[in-house]
């Protein structure tokens, strides 16, 4: 989060990354990778990352708005 936080989608993404391959049902996860792939103008994974997110978690309101 920290690095999201501060302006770096890259390294975030691949924390988030690790996060999802040890809880593959974790939502947040996704919805924060699709926020990370998003900065980084990758919006075909922003929106696969994103639409997974809501499919685990219907009410990620973080998912929608980077969808």
């Amino acid at each position: 989060m920290a690095y999201l936080e501060r302006g770096f989608p890259d390294p975030a993404g691949e924390d988030f990354a690790a996060v999802i391959a040890a809880r593959p049902t974790f939502a947040a996860a996704f919805a924060k990778r699709g926020r990370s792939y998003c900065e980084l103008g990758d919006l075909y994974r922003s929106v696969r990352d994103c639409t997974t997110a809501i499919r685990l978690d219907p009410k990620n309101g973080e998912a929608y708005r980077y969808r």
